[in-house]
């Protein structure tokens, strides 16, 4: 092989618009191919997924692998032999005017966790490379943490957020320590070729991660800016996270709350309708678990940004704001409420959370919307029927709707 190219090599982290980023990457492969870049993908894939999960190796376990069903050694050797033909097709296949080569997967940041994983990865790409710039965006820990609560709950986690954040953000898990990350990476490429980001709003340029992919690589933005890539494993807003959660205990419960077409069906419209910014931790708690990172933090500061005084600006109490929930959410609250429900037991406990946003939103709403303030405390008190407060209020709300309707019924149509 006589070329050689400059490598981009984009390795997350996890949570960090990497889906934008890629499916934009892909969309404008043309746009890109005109710059001399071009942007590599597995077969089938708008990222470099099988990359990833052939350097596991043959025993770590990998959901894209067990999804294709390859998992004995064997059939794993087979796996990587096939990944690095089409690799090295794809390097002899580039257009002559291509001078760089962009590789992306953020399961490059979670599934590659030892020198020999990241090593198999150079040993892929050197040959074909005048150099490697490997880049890395990084967040505050618990943000990560609850950014990724939503990907959990869509693969079947129980847990709150609160138990989970307990149980894997830490500091002898790689995933959220960045000293082990660079670490393991500078070790393998060369601390000299590693450019760490920051994945805040104040330091993303345009606060966006495009602008800022292509700003830091040196590269301008292809021509069609504004070309329209749709958002991707978006995060769920508080209330569908509950429901999700809710739904999940019962299936794993497997107590005959849901069939299995049943389940599938809530989870996917849950998917579909709840989409917003998720759950976050008590601010108390939440300044506790990023503390327990100052010092890989400060190490990761003082080594790649001299020119700040910490990595991450401390955490800020926020004001609490009720959710905004739709006619198209309450009908799904009730679908899953009467999913759950069973005679012997007083409420949902499954979905006590949820009550919670229940309450709080038709609080909110209470002197502008009467009706739509009694349902949505309806919806809480099926929910947690012990719930004095719940139970009172909705008590004043139905005396209020009960007048107001023998008010209308007196008065002329167009007069309420």
């Amino acid at each position: 092989m006589s070329r050689r190219f400059h490598f981009i090599l984009h390795i997350g982290t996890e949570k960090t618009g990497t889906t934008t980023l890629q499916g934009y990457l892909h969309s404008a492969q043309s746009e890109l191919n005109g710059q001399g870049v071009a942007y590599y993908a597995s077969p089938g894939r708008v990222e470099s997924r099988a990359l990833a999960a052939s350097a596991v190796g043959d025993q770590a376990p990998d959901d894209f692998l067990k999804q294709l069903s390859v998992q004995s050694p064997e059939q794993r050797h087979v796996f990587r032999e096939q990944t690095k033909r089409h690799f090295h097709a794809a390097m002899t296949a580039l257009d002559e005017r291509i001078h760089t080569v962009v590789i992306s997967s953020e399961h490059f940041h979670s599934r590659l966790r030892h020198p020999w994983q990241v090593k198999w990865l150079h040993d892929l790409i050197t040959p074909w490379a005048n150099d490697v710039q490997v880049v890395v965006y990084l967040r505050p820990q618990t943000d990560v943490l609850s950014s990724y609560y939503s990907t959990a709950l869509k693969n079947g986690e129980v847990r709150s957020l609160e138990g989970l954040g307990g149980r894997i953000c830490h500091t002898a898990n790689h995933f959220y320590n960045y000293q082990m990350l660079l670490t393991l990476w500078g070790d393998i490429f060369g601390t000299e070729n590693l450019l760490p980001r920051l994945f805040t709003p104040e330091d993303l340029i345009q606060q966006d991660i495009v602008a800022d992919f292509f700003k830091v690589i040196g590269m301008p933005a292809p021509r069609n800016w504004n070309l329209s890539v749709p958002r991707q494993n978006e995060s769920l807003n508080p209330l569908g996270q509950g429901l999700l959660r809710g739904i999940n205990q019962a299936w794993r419960q497997d107590d005959g709350f849901l069939s299995r077409g049943e389940y599938k069906c809530l989870a996917r419209r849950i998917k579909q309708v709840f989409v917003g910014s998720g759950e976050r931790l008590p601010f108390d708690k939440e300044v506790e678990l990023q503390s327990a990172f100052d010092a890989s933090n400060q190490w990761v500061c003082e080594q790649w940004f001299e020119n700040r005084e910490v990595l991450f600006k401390p955490a800020t109490p926020r004001k609490k704001a009720p959710l905004s929930i739709s006619n198209e959410h309450l009908a799904l609250v009730e679908a899953v409420i009467r999913g759950l429900s069973r005679a012997e037991v007083k409420g949902v406990p499954k979905l006590n959370r949820c009550a919670d946003y229940l309450r709080d939103s038709a609080v909110a709403i209470e002197q502008n919307d009467i009706d739509a303030a009694r349902r949505r405390m309806a919806l809480a008190y099926r929910i947690r029927p012990q719930g004095p407060f719940i139970a009172r209020k909705l008590e004043e709300y139905e005396s209020q709707t009960g007048l107001l309707n023998k008010v209308r019924k007196w008065l002329p149509l167009g007069k309420t």
